[in-house]
């Protein structure tokens, strides 16, 4: 039997629906075009009697913005309070899910259709950090009923804890590679040891909470830049005040592991103290206006941003120091993972290798197999090259960048040898794909964090 074709992608984040732009922390906006990719591809299985495994890698729904209401109840509008997004517990994650099902049915009931035993066509469903909660059974219930996939039907929907790897292929979402922000001690086994109603997430999920479901009702692209320490780097450019308040929720968040020197009881003094200590108002009115404490400031951010990382050469601390700091965070995140497919490669004696997480879709070539990361189905544009001027227009008029949408996917196919081939697509037809080149390492002694 001829293995299946895998179709692979990621990251589409499902939220509670888009409702003609009523929900801003809805970020999929492709409901329809999701649904004819699945009939298209059930019209190839079936016209070549082939087999094939549709498989998400991680974060297909956004569980992160989706409030623990009921359907009946749910106002797109409404800013609901950050309670309604943090409970864990399998009934709360349920009714979560009961929304995602009711704002993408286009999305389930394609699953649904290209679900098939004879030609054998799977989907399989892997984890990422922001749907932990698809490890409650009654959340996989939900999904199943939606797709249709119960009673004789059951097998052909299966629910991956971490990772896939068969057939010469490893697929993981990515997030627990060099991620101290996103990723868990046991994320197979999420569950809370000292409540085990509930389940643990990645502290990166309380910055969402705070920081992104608030600031996205002005600015609701901000969380496709990625990674975080990035995110704050550009903003300490361009609007000190946005950043401060990121800076803010980090030191509330995790003080002691991000900034461990600024937690309590550390005796030398730091100017990053204030983020917490003064308001938002008089620390921006400060940094703008003196010179001497923004150098200062700026120093010691730098240094924390990098605190896995590598340092950006010390000379004048001035923007074009601070965007260079962010454009290198941000190649570094992407960068970082390729690595870790590499050791993947060795380790598991697979010859190719998908992430998702950093929705930047690439491929590289790697000693002895190929690295692909599928990318996004979310709006993302590659900002690691960009310069102030770009910057400032993103800022200014967001409307300008917002089309396309990239929808990205990898396809493997296996060649008479039984190895896998991979390639990478775009439905959009809009992304310039990047060709398979050797990996080499842009940085030397990089440590990469999202």
């Amino acid at each position: 039997m001829s293995l299946p074709t895998k179709i692979i992608l990621s990251d589409l984040h499902l939220g509670a629906g888009y409702f003609n732009s009523a929900n801003p922390l809805e970020d999929f906006r492709h409901d329809d075009r999701f649904y004819e990719f699945a009939l298209d591809l059930r019209a190839e299985s079936e016209a070549t009697g082939r087999p094939m495994e549709l498989i998400i890698n991680g974060d297909m729904i956004e569980f992160l913005q989706v409030p623990a209401v009921p359907v009946s109840e749910y106002d797109p509008q409404a800013p609901y309070p950050e309670e309604a997004y943090r409970s864990t517990a399998e009934a709360d994650s349920v009714l979560r899910m009961d929304l995602v099902i009711a704002g993408h049915r286009p999305v389930f009931e394609g699953l649904g259709a290209f679900l098939s035993e004879t030609p054998r066509r799977t989907v399989t469903i892997i984890k990422g950090n922001h749907d932990i909660l698809l490890h409650w059974p009654g959340v996989q219930e939900r999904i199943r009923q939606a797709v249709g996939a119960t009673g004789p039907k059951a097998p052909l929907l299966t629910f991956s804890e971490r990772f896939v790897c068969r057939d010469g292929v490893y697929i993981e979402h990515g997030n627990q590679y060099r991620d101290p922000l996103n990723r868990l001690d046991d994320f197979e086994n999420p569950v809370d040891p000292r409540h085990p109603d509930r389940l643990r997430t990645p502290i990166g999920s309380r910055f969402v909470i705070e920081f992104y479901n608030h600031i996205e009702y002005q600015r609701w692209w901000v969380d496709a830049i990625k990674p975080i320490p990035a995110l704050i780097a550009y903003g300490m450019v361009l609007d000190p005040g946005f950043a401060l308040k990121a800076v803010g929720v980090l030191l509330t968040a995790f003080p002691g592991m991000i900034f461990g020197p600024f937690a309590a009881g550390e005796r030398e003094p730091s100017p990053l103290r204030a983020v917490r200590e003064e308001s938002l108002e008089e620390l921006v009115r400060r940094y703008e206006s003196d010179p001497a404490y923004r150098r200062e400031f700026n120093d010691e951010l730098q240094k924390y941003l990098w605190t896995l990382g590598p340092e950006v050469p010390r000379k004048a601390w001035g923007r074009a120091a601070m965007l260079e700091t962010g454009r290198r965070i941000s190649r570094s995140f992407s960068d970082g993972l390729v690595e870790e497919a590499q050791r993947i490669v060795r380790q598991q004696g697979v010859s190719l290798v998908v992430f998702g997480h950093t929705h930047a879709a690439r491929m590289d070539l790697l000693d002895g197999g190929v690295y692909a990361n599928t990318g996004t189905w979310t709006w993302w544009r590659d900002f690691s090259q960009a310069d102030l001027e770009t910057w400032r227009q993103l800022v200014t008029n967001p409307e300008a960048f917002m089309t396309p949408h990239y929808l990205t996917y990898v396809r493997v196919e296996y060649g008479p040898d039984g190895r896998p081939q991979a390639t990478l697509h775009d439905l959009s037809g809009e992304l310039a794909l990047p060709k398979a080149r050797p990996f080499r390492r842009r940085c030397r002694g990089c440590r990469f964090w999202s």
